[in-house]
């Protein structure tokens, strides 16, 4: 009996390390969700203006800062394929948020820390 008891201990401990072996170096999930990524686009006043992303805009990304909307504006922006849930790389938002152009538009860059947020968020399917 004792023999078995030791077993299983050592086989509960040799799968503990190995999860944690495996999690080493690993990317965390993103624990970020839409609303920040809209926070960030409002402070940085990428939809105060008509001419640039508020609900009057004539381009593909309209963010509408009204209560509520923002289910809405994610939906808009996953469907106009702004973010490619899953690919950063593909995603316009992300080469806006570069500073790169996008449709003929130079946009501003915003502080890299953000810019890895928001690939973070991206990559991990862009969660609502």
């Amino acid at each position: 009996m004792m023999k078995v008891f030791r077993a299983k201990h050592v086989l509960l401990v040799l799968g503990v390390g190995m999860v944690a072996a495996a999690c080493g170096g690993e990317t965390q999930m993103t624990t970020t969700k839409y609303q920040a990524i809209q926070d960030d686009i409002k402070a940085v006043g990428c939809a105060a203006a008509a001419t640039c992303h508020n609900q009057m805009a004539t381009n593909k990304l309209k963010i509408n800062l009204a209560a509520g909307m923002e289910k809405a504006n994610y939906d808009a922006m996953i469907a106009a394929m702004i973010v490619v849930p899953g690919s950063a790389a593909t995603s316009p938002l992300l080469t806006a948020a570069k500073g790169l152009m996008v449709n003929g538009v130079a946009h501003s860059a915003i502080p890299a820390a953000k810019q890895t947020i928001w690939m973070d968020w991206i990559n991990n399917q862009a969660p609502f």
